[in-house]
C-alpha cells in the first residue's frame, strides 16, 4: 500500500514538473515570437518612413472615409520618428524621435541627447545614446564592434547624411562626456555603456563626409 502511494506521488510530481516545463517553454517561445514580430513591424515602419509609402488596405467609399483611412494608416505604419540611424557594419537600423518626445528615452529607444544639434546644423554635434547588453533595449549592444573609418548613415528631413568614424574611446562614467571637437566639422557622437568594463562608457565619434537626397 505504501509503495503504491509513493508511486502515485511520484507520478504526480512528474506530471507537475512536465506541466511547469511546458509552461516555461511556452513563455520563452511567446517572448521570442513577440520580439521577432515587434522587430519585423519596426523594420516595416522604418522602410515606410524612408520610402514615404502608405499602404491602404481597401478602397474607401467616400472622400471623408479616405481622409480617415489615410490618417489611420499613417498612425499605424509610420510612428512619429523624425529620422533614422543606420550602421551597416553592425546591422542596426533604428528610428529616433525629437528631443522633447516622450519616447526619446534610452529606456524606450535610442535617445537624442539634450542640447544636441540636429544633423542639418553646420559644424554641429548630433549626439545619440543607447543601451548595450543582451536585453531587448540593448540597441547599441554591438557598438564595440565598430572600427575607425566605418560608415554611419542618418536619414533626416529627406537628406541622407554619411558619417565616417574618426575615433572610438572609453571614459569613466561620470554623468558627462568630455570630447575634443574638430574645427569646422559636422560630427556625430554615439555613446553606450562599455560591456567589457562596466564602469566605463564607449564614445564613437564620426565626421560628416557626404550629403545626398533619398
Amino acid at each position: 500500500m505504501i509503495k503504491k502511494e509513493r508511486n502515485k506521488n511520484k507520478s504526480h510530481l512528474v506530471l507537475v514538473g512536465s506541466l511547469l516545463l511546458l509552461i516555461a517553454l511556452l513563455l520563452v517561445g511567446g517572448n521570442i515570437l513577440y520580439n521577432y514580430l515587434s522587430y519585423q513591424k519596426e523594420q516595416k515602419q522604418i522602410d515606410n518612413f524612408l520610402n514615404k509609402e502608405i499602404v491602404i488596405e481597401k478602397e474607401p467609399t467616400t472622400e471623408e472615409d479616405n481622409n480617415v483611412k489615410e490618417n489611420e494608416e499613417v498612425k499605424e505604419e509610420i510612428p512619429n520618428y523624425i529620422g533614422i540611424l543606420e550602421i551597416p557594419n553592425i546591422s542596426l537600423k533604428k528610428g529616433f524621435y525629437s528631443i522633447d518626445n516622450k519616447n526619446n528615452n534610452v529606456n524606450k529607444n535610442i535617445e537624442v541627447l539634450q542640447n544636441s544639434d540636429m544633423p542639418n546644423v553646420e559644424n554641429g554635434l548630433f549626439a545619440i545614446a543607447g543601451h548595450s547588453g543582451t536585453g531587448k533595449l540593448g540597441f547599441f549592444n554591438k557598438l564595440y564592434k565598430l572600427n575607425k573609418d566605418d560608415l554611419i548613415y542618418v536619414y533626416y528631413q529627406n537628406i541622407k547624411y554619411t558619417y565616417q568614424i574618426t575615433s572610438i574611446t572609453r571614459q569613466d562614467k561620470q554623468g558627462f562626456i568630455t570630447i575634443s571637437r574638430q574645427k569646422d566639422t559636422t560630427e556625430l557622437l554615439l555613446t553606450t555603456c562599455d560591456q567589457q568594463t562596466k564602469s566605463k562608457q564607449v564614445i564613437v565619434m564620426s565626421k560628416l563626409i557626404e550629403k545626398s537626397s533619398y
